[in-house]
């Protein structure tokens, strides 16, 4: 069953497409505190599946590219079991519950 990342709780086990490390070069489009993010595309019987430890939802202010205004974007942080770091994820993917 797949469900929205802001229907994930702690102590779920997810199964996402993969899990990768944010570079420098695109550091800017996620939270300061992130240091992987969590792509959910195309999730295979054979994409790895992860326990929950935390979530947190944070907002973060950027700049709009094309209108230069101050823009508010929602993320999820979620800490997951045998992954080093804090994982970023879009409330609009989603994930496979297992």
């Amino acid at each position: 069953m797949k469900i929205a990342a802001t229907q994930i709780e702690k102590g779920m086990t997810i199964k996402v497409r993969e899990v990768f490390t944010i570079s420098e070069k695109f550091a800017m489009h996620y939270p300061a505190s992130c240091t992987n993010s969590i792509a959910t595309h195309s999730i295979l019987k054979s994409s790895p599946s992860y326990k929950v430890l935390t979530v947190s939802e944070v907002i973060t202010t950027g700049a709009h590219r094309t209108q230069h205004k101050t823009v508010a974007e929602k993320h999820i942080e979620i800490t997951l079991e045998g992954i080093d770091g804090i994982c970023e994820i879009s409330p609009k993917q989603k994930v496979v519950l297992i």
